[in-house]
């Protein structure tokens, strides 16, 4: 069996509710027929337009993958799931008020100091509140939770807030009516009770303002100027909801998730119209939806309406990675009308909202240092898949011969899809069977996969001494430093070029990442800085003496001067840095402290790292490796 299956059927069995959602479909089929230019940003100091720089801010491609293995496994760091009660009237007609009740996740580390952004989610038809994360206060039972606590933890998501509610009310239960205006129970009930209670920038705006400020500023000048802050989703008639929320609340709401549910009360021509009414453009809002393949009972009514929805162009402006749009669409062909499709598409949909600030890598980057290589990392599981190394030969252009690699596939390789690689480099007198000889990378990334503590991803680990003269190093000395330095233009001529020939590799800096140990790691710091175009990732771990001017046991003269230590080649930086170096290392001694020095001396953002009480060796490697495999390709 492979991956897809035993996480479609361990969705499937924990979480299945499709059989209570038909009837919405067919309620939906019925209706069918029947058919607001730009804002205060989310800060009190500045003004934008949703879209942001794709490439600054890391936005993928909205390729919809599937969703790791590892991630509906308990996360180490768990958040917490709590009960919020609210009183709203009943819109449907007599106003009288009842008691509401919605689910809240939040995030590992909650801070009453900070603002989260919040995405509110609702269910399908014949469900509640409770069908995503279940009659719990502490913590999180659903897989959604585990998701959402991974892509945290993962540096996927930025910390946010998911809350749950349910358009049903005393007297109103799964009538249509009740997903027709709960558009305005969100706005005057739910937002005030939820945003007003939990840390958030609606509580702040709120809270600050006292005697005729609070009388000025109206609560829906508040919504207004949070809604780059705010998102709203759903499932099936929760995605009905979501049109409807589009088409009253562009004001009050940036972000928008409609899975697998088409809007009933309108047609493209009145939902673009919408958005000129609330006197907004284009450039207002983002759009993410999606739906599962054939199966899914919803995919072709969805797909039709989609379809006449990007012929809106002046308002709806298709895109693939949200660097010049505001709208995709994407279907799951693996998903069906149920869980499993509504955890995919948040999977791949929620990082595409909220503002990300443009460190916010190296920061989330810095707050998961593991400062101890966990051992149960090394230890094999019959369960567990790990891969394979494979032995691949090519011709050097600049070394003028032929020379090796080994590359570590991720379990369950398969050509049809594609992986990120990450090239590791040895150190000086090592070649390429570095760390499949001498440390357990196989395991380790394995187990690591496995947890869902890292991507899938080729590692490449090529023979870096790139000597015309001399096939093996066997002296340190300034020739064979510079036969080192060479690598670059072996690199860019030929191994890249063959691992992309040869396997099944994702392309563009976010999914090309370097590093390298010693010898290795000095050559990763050049090559990253003198092509940042094409990695996005780059590391170093007890890196070499030599890549600026200084003592040197081959009295290199140094590859760069001092303040070309940093990234300005096109303005361009990596989305992520990692330098580390240990205490115990007596080889190269405190060059990577030096380093880390004209780092922040050049103001190059970066990730650093001591180890205390490891020293040149597997033992600081094994460190370095179990970080930055779970910085890399978030």
């Amino acid at each position: 069996m492979n991956r897809k299956s035993i996480l479609n059927r361990i969705l499937i069995v924990a979480l299945c509710s499709c059989t209570v959602l038909s009837g919405c479909i067919a309620d939906q089929n019925k209706r069918a027929d029947k058919a607001e230019k730009n804002t205060k940003k989310s800060t009190r100091t500045q003004t934008s337009s949703i879209l942001k720089d794709s490439e600054k801010m890391g936005y993928k491609k909205n390729e919809i993958e599937d969703v790791p293995m590892g991630y509906i496994q308990d996360c180490d760091r768990q958040g917490t799931i709590e009960t919020l009660e609210y009183t709203a009237p009943d819109y449907t007609g007599n106003g009288e008020e009842c008691t509401k009740k919605a689910k809240v996740y939040l995030p590992f580390g909650y801070d009453e100091t900070k603002e989260y952004p919040v995405f509110y989610l609702m269910h399908g038809g014949g469900d509640d509140e409770e069908w995503y994360f279940g009659d719990t206060t502490k913590t999180i039972n659903s897989f959604l939770g585990c998701i959402l606590d991974h892509m945290i933890a993962g540096g996927d998501l930025e910390p946010c807030i998911v809350c749950t509610p349910t358009y049903k009310n005393t007297y109103c239960q799964d009538d249509a009516s009740c997903v027709d205006v709960f558009y305005q129970e969100l706005v005057n009930d739910l937002i005030p009770a939820l945003e007003g209670k939990y840390a958030t920038q609606y509580r702040t705006l709120c809270g600050e303002q006292t005697g005729e400020e609070q009388e000025a500023l109206s609560v829906r000048q508040t919504e207004e100027r949070t809604r780059l802050s705010r998102g709203f989703g759903g499932f099936s008639m929760g995605a009905v909801t979501t049109w409807n929320v589009f088409r009253h609340c562009l004001k009050e709401v940036g972000f928008f998730m409609p899975i697998s549910g088409q809007p009933w009360a309108c047609n493209s021509e009145e939902l673009a119209e919408s958005v000129e009414k609330q006197k907004l453009s284009w450039n207002d809002f983002r759009l993410f939806a999606g739906c599962g393949g054939k199966t899914d009972i919803a995919h072709d009514g969805m797909t039709s309406v989609l379809k006449e929805i990007k012929k809106q162009s002046k308002i709806f402006r298709y895109t693939e990675d949200f660097s010049d749009g505001n709208f995709y669409y994407g279907v799951w062909k693996d998903g069906g009308h149920d869980v499993n499709t509504v955890c995919t598409m948040i999977y791949n949909g929620l990082p595409q909202f909220f503002e990300k600030t443009e460190d916010y890598k190296m920061k989330w980057a810095q707050s998961i240092l593991s400062e101890k290589f966990p051992e149960k990392m090394k230890k094999r599981d019959t369960n567990t898949d790990y891969g394979k190394w494979v032995t691949k030969s090519y011709y050097s252009r600049t070394a003028e011969r032929k020379t090796k690699m080994n590359v570590l596939l991720p379990a369950y390789y398969d050509k049809e899809k594609t992986y990120p690689v990450l090239y590791l480099l040895h150190g000086y007198y090592d070649d390429e069977n570095w760390l499949k000889d001498r440390t357990e990378l196989k395991m380790i990334l394995g187990n690591m996969m496995a947890k869902g503590l890292t991507k899938e991803m080729i590692v490449v680990c090529p023979y870096i001494f790139c000597s015309r003269q001399n096939e093996v190093c066997t002296e340190m000395n300034l020739e064979n430093s510079l036969a080192y330095d060479n690598f670059i233009n072996d690199l860019e001529k030929d191994v890249m070029p063959f691992v992309g020939k040869t396997f099944s590799v994702s392309t563009g800096t976010e999914n090309t990442a370097i590093a390298g140990f010693s010898m290795g790691g000095r050559e990763a710091l050049y090559i990253g800085i003198q092509h940042p175009e094409q990695f996005g990732y780059v590391g170093a771990v007890c890196p070499a003496p030599g890549l600026v001017p200084g003592t040197d046991t081959s009295q290199h003269p140094g590859q760069l001067k001092e303040d070309e230590l940093k990234f300005d080649k096109n303005n361009r930086s990596p989305y992520l840095l990692y330098l580390a170096g240990a205490t115990e290392d007596s080889v190269v001694g405190d060059t990577p402290s030096q380093l880390h020095d004209l780092l922040n001396k050049n103001k190059v953002d970066h990730v650093w790292q001591l180890f205390d009480g490891t020293g040149h060796d597997e033992s600081s490697v094994e460190i370095y490796l179990y970080n930055y495999m779970q910085m890399v390709f978030k």
